[in-house]
This record gives structure tokens, sequence and C-alpha cells, in this order.
């Protein structure tokens, strides 16, 4: 499954990249991609093994604000 996020907090691409490091550790999280320019994060996951909600806690663990859009 694919979820996409709008993500506020973001200052540079460094901040993209602990998104991602920080979405990887979750289990059941196959790919994160963050782009810095769009604020926004997509996340490729197994619903089976992680859900929306611990994909924002952990984009909130990074230090930063998600919103899943539709």
């Amino acid at each position: 499954m694919i979820q996409t996020f709008k993500i506020q907090g973001m200052h540079c691409t460094s901040c993209a990249m602990h998104i991602d490091m920080g979405l990887e550790d979750v289990p059941g999280v196959q790919d994160a991609r963050t782009h810095f320019a769009r604020a926004i994060t997509q996340v490729t996951y197994d619903p089976a093994r992680t859900n929306v909600d611990q994909l924002v806690a952990a984009i909130a663990a990074a230090g930063y604000t998600a919103q899943p859009t539709p």
C-alpha cells in the first residue's frame, strides 16, 4: 500500500532524510521517500504489519508533523 503525507516543519533536505530514516525503521515499511520541495512523504508499506497512525507517530518522533492525504 502507498500512503502520501503532507509534512510540516521541514527546513532543509536533511530534514527529509531524517523522516525517511525514521520511517524505514518501522516494521512493514518497504520504502519512504520525502520530497522537501513539495513537503510530502510517500510511504510504501505492508498494512498487515503497520498502519497510518504508526507512520504518523514515526514522523512525529523525527520532529515533524504529518497529515495523511486522500
